[in-house]
């Protein structure tokens, strides 16, 4: 939020769609309406996940999970959630879907990290289930499961954010188009897809090139347009 209001030059360099602006009082009403979304979806599947978790065997005693069999279920975690994702993601990209639920998330064409869980209800927990997916198949200890929640919440708002900082982990990924490519998918809407890890498979190594594309188009897409802020 500060360095969308601050706009500073250096940060400014880092701007996926530059011409786009935000101002305080529309990122505080995303803000609101996500927590409403919050309240009607995330906070009973909060009540409903208690039973969930003890069934499945995730466990709150000790001894706590070593480094290694943290590093292990966490990228199990996210080669599941990537895999359920893309799909998921990609039905909601059909035609019903997209009209229906999808296209509340995609009113910012150009998306600002309080973006990221700015949804409808429904995709909310048809994406939750995606990240749940993961330690239901391979559950383990509670901070684990805390740690995963946690680090996926960060990546959404990373690539959300509407910034290509140089210095971002994920750049290490191998196919991950980041925030770039993220960023052109909410430009272009209904007809594009979320191609993280998951594309790279079934496209060979485009996700990274496609990603330097999505910044050149946007940039260029951006040239034409006037100062605005999408609601």
């Amino acid at each position: 939020m500060i360095m969308e209001l601050v706009r500073s030059k250096k940060i400014e360099n880092f701007k996926i769609q530059p011409k786009i602006k935000n101002s305080l009082s529309d990122m505080l009403d995303c803000y609101r309406k996500v927590l409403k979304t919050f309240v009607i979806a995330v906070v009973p599947l909060q009540i409903f996940s208690y039973p969930v978790i003890e069934m499945i065997g995730i466990r709150t005693s000790l001894p706590l999970p070593s480094g290694t069999e943290i590093f292990w279920q966490l990228l199990t975690y996210f080669l599941v959630e990537d895999y359920a994702n893309y799909w998921m993601h990609r039905l909601l990209h059909q035609k019903w879907g997209y009209e229906n639920i999808h296209r509340v998330h995609h009113e910012y064409t150009a998306p600002i990290g309080f973006a990221a869980p700015y949804a409808h209800w429904a995709e909310v927990i048809i994406l939750g289930f995606a990240s749940f997916l993961g330690p239901l198949i391979a559950p383990g200890h509670m901070i684990t499961f805390w740690l995963w929640m946690i680090v996926r919440q960060m990546e959404a708002i990373e690539t959300h954010s509407g910034y290509d900082f140089p210095w971002s982990p994920l750049k290490y990924i191998p196919f991950y188009g980041g925030a770039v490519f993220h960023d052109y998918h909410h430009y272009v809407g209904e007809k594009s897809q979320r191609i993280p890890v998951q594309e790279g498979s079934f496209r060979e190594d485009k996700g990274k090139n496609e990603a330097k594309v999505s910044k050149v188009e946007c940039s260029r897409l951006n040239s034409t347009q006037d100062d605005r802020v999408f609601e």
